[in-house]
């Protein structure tokens, strides 16, 4: 047998780059991958998932799938996840042992961070499109006052998710 990745590259007519990056997907966990045949996720949007914990890169595919997510759109995603202080804190696991009411606060506390996530993310595509706009005038403006709206309710369910906070503490 030849030499590895340059081998198996060259039998199946790809680069061996094309090899690593798909031999990488089969580190995600398998229901992430059987979701390529069953939501139409694509093995570039996986690309991208790759190398996170399996907490955010289930949250991450259920967005893809829920808000038909490019391989692209992913892609910044993740990108300014990465580059965020604590990314891991939008994709909390629930654990599986808790029930009743403390289960449900844990629930809710995690519907809380991944809609913050969502809207945060919403917050800065907003923030792009504003900048692409050249025109001053109606145009900008009504992006502006769609901004501040999800700027608000951004603050909305950061005071509702201290309250939670505060009865998960209690529990």
């Amino acid at each position: 047998m030849g030499g590895g990745l340059s081998y198996l590259a060259k039998q199946i007519g790809k680069s061996p780059q094309y090899v690593s990056q798909r031999l990488k997907l089969l580190s995600l966990p398998s229901d992430i991958l059987g979701k390529l045949e069953k939501s139409g996720i694509t093995p570039s949007l996986l690309r991208e998932i790759t190398g996170l914990e399996d907490g955010v890169q289930r949250s991450i595919v259920e967005m893809a799938v829920n808000n038909n997510f490019s391989s692209r759109h992913v892609g910044r995603l993740v990108k300014k996840l990465k580059n965020s202080s604590n990314p891991f804190e939008f994709f909390p696991d629930v654990p599986p042992f808790r029930s009743g009411p403390d289960r449900h606060l844990l629930v809710a506390n995690r519907l809380l961070k991944r809609c913050l996530m969502a809207l945060k993310y919403a917050l800065s595509e907003f923030d792009d499109a504003i900048n692409d706009v050249e025109d001053e005038g109606k145009i900008r403006e009504l992006l502006m006052k769609q901004r501040r709206n999800i700027h608000d309710q951004i603050g909305i369910l950061l005071k509702s998710k201290k309250r939670l906070g505060t009865l998960l503490q209690e529990g």
